[in-house]
């Protein structure tokens, strides 16, 4: 059999373009159960695996400036 892998892949900036590296990165359902956790990296990307369904993605400790959030799901 043949197992097919979602992930959603994102990238937190903030306004100015400077990538916000560091901040914890929290994936939810709609009702807001925690689904993964996750930080960013040096350029601020993240990353899901073994997801399916809707979903949203959090960014509990905002810093001041609140990042921009970027995402797309890879098939």
């Amino acid at each position: 059999y043949s197992v097919e892998q979602h992930q959603i892949v994102g990238k937190a900036v903030y306004r100015s373009g400077r990538p916000v590296a560091g901040i914890t990165v929290v994936l939810t359902t709609e009702s807001g159960k925690e689904v993964q956790r996750t930080q960013t990296d040096e350029q601020g990307e993240y990353r899901f695996t073994d997801v399916r369904g809707d979903y949203l993605v959090h960014f509990p400790d905002e810093p001041v400036a609140k990042p921009l959030a970027t995402a797309r799901v890879l098939k």
